[in-house]
């Protein structure tokens, strides 16, 4: 009875075990866009939601406007605010993609 009892028990661990990994969380699929990428160019418009940037594509050696989202949480990095960004302006922008959009995490103007 003892030798019964020991097999189921060590049966139910080992299929316990084996089973574990599929009941694991997916945490990636989660958590907000982590993956920073940059950009730099001219500010061609900037509003307290968005900054139009003119730049340079080097992929197909074309210049291209392109808008970002500003929001509360975007870092502004040697201007006190979105406001004092003005058309001609150098930046530089870290940025995230949510979807079709592009967020601004922080921008630094020159």
């Amino acid at each position: 009875m003892k030798k019964v009892i020991t097999a189921v028990l060590l049966t139910v661990l080992s299929i316990a075990w084996a089973v574990s990994p599929s009941f694991a969380q997916d945490t990636a699929a989660v958590e907000a866009p982590t993956d920073s990428q940059f950009s730099y160019g001219t500010v061609l418009s900037a509003t307290a939601s968005s900054i139009k940037i003119n730049e340079y594509d080097f992929e197909t050696d074309t210049s291209e406007d392109v808008v970002y989202d500003v929001s509360a949480q975007t870092k502004l990095e040697n201007v006190n605010s979105i406001s004092d960004i003005m058309e001609g302006d150098e930046v530089e922008v870290e940025y995230v993609v949510v979807g079709n959009r592009r967020s601004i995490v922080s921008i630094y103007v020159e």
